[in-house]
């Protein structure tokens, strides 16, 4: 069954898809409008290359971002249209687009690379094209435009700088979220979770079956440690808390796939086995109990001995879990009535010894 503290990390993932999702929209809804236009002008004045670039880059980018690409595939876009401000902002860079105005527009572009991809994927990428862009500004290429030396300079500083300062921001945003991530699991975790014993608590428990897709039947198994206040009572609530985490360890022990053990409250213990039928359920609570009777608790050199009463229940698609769970309890009265340290189930007489 799949565990509900992993929801928070796929919570946040999801906010962040949705947060690329809005960046990669936005920038369709603004960009496009630009490159469109000074596509525009620049075919009018015949300014064919120009033309070419910012025309096929709105159509490029109006084909990612306005389909349900973007919101399908969020990050995968984020990272094309990444690859796509690297190219459009080199090129109007090296070239100088219409007399040297497009490295206006190159700045912007060089910001958006980070931006769309975050500061680990953006550090190689920002690396690079101050890499190409310092090389072509420096070299005597007949395709780039003849700024003067000094401004050739102060634009390659003015893009390290600016990369320098959209790098930290990011940075910093990334960590910010990491930590409101981790701090939301903490919380998550304690409210869904037992502190002492480690397993799913009642609130973690119904979450769980809230997002449990209900495909067959079930069984439940309500566990409760036979004479609990006796053992707090003359050995006192440590050594009761270490029963309580045995018994826990015992059952996290025994269970897999989708199965989850919860503690209901106290000492009572609840085992849900989604791929387990009744008869399957009640020969594995008994090897359960079988194990608990055969190993005491050792505390402080002393050998406590530690059984359960057990109640199985069948769970069939139409049941909540608070039908399920008053079945059950009623075979753990049966249980208990009978001696205790036994397992029984609501169509089952008894299984284990009687004592």
């Amino acid at each position: 069954m799949s565990n509900p503290l992993q929801t928070t990390r796929e919570w946040a993932e999801g906010i962040e898809d949705r947060r690329k999702t809005a960046l990669v929209r936005g920038f369709a809804a603004i960009g496009c409008p630009f490159m469109f236009g000074f596509g525009v002008v620049s075919l009018l004045h015949a300014r064919w290359a120009l033309a070419i670039v910012l025309l096929g880059g709105t159509a490029l980018v109006a084909a990612l971002a306005l389909t349900p690409w973007a919101a399908r595939y969020p990050r995968r876009i984020s990272g094309a249209l990444a690859a796509f401000a690297f190219l459009l902002g080199s090129y109007l860079l090296v070239t100088g687009g219409h007399a040297g105005t497009g490295m206006y527009f190159s700045f912007t572009l060089s910001m958006l690379m980070v931006i769309f991809v975050g500061p680990r994927a953006g550090l190689p990428l920002m690396a690079l094209y101050i890499g190409v862009v310092t090389v072509a500004l420096l070299s005597d290429a007949p395709f780039v435009h003849p700024y003067p030396p000094e401004h050739a300079l102060r634009i390659i500083l003015a893009t390290i700088s600016l990369y320098l300062v959209v790098l930290t921001s990011e940075w910093i945003r990334v960590r910010s979220y990491d930590s409101m991530v981790l701090t939301s699991e903490d919380y998550r975790r304690d409210s869904l979770t037992d502190p002492l014993t480690g397993v799913l608590n009642r609130a973690g428990l119904e979450h769980l079956l809230q997002e449990w897709p209900r495909q067959g039947d079930a069984t439940l198994a309500v566990i409760d440690i036979d004479h609990f206040k006796r053992i707090n009572d003359r050995y006192g609530h440590d050594t009761g808390d270490q029963a309580l985490i045995k018994v826990s360890q015992l059952l996290r022990s025994h269970i897999k796939g989708r199965d989850a053990v919860a503690r209901w409250g106290g000492e009572e213990f609840l085992l849900l086995l989604p791929d387990t039928s009744l008869d399957g359920a009640i020969c594995l609570v008994e090897r359960i109990r079988q194990q608990l009777a055969e190993t005491p608790l050792e505390v402080d050199g002393q050998k406590i001995a530690l059984t359960f009463s057990a109640g199985v229940a069948l769970m069939r698609p139409g049941d909540d879990l608070q039908s399920a769970f008053k079945t059950a309890d009623k075979a753990l009265f049966n249980a208990k009535e009978g001696g205790r340290n036994q397992v029984r189930s609501h169509q089952v007489p008894s299984s284990g010894p009687l004592s």
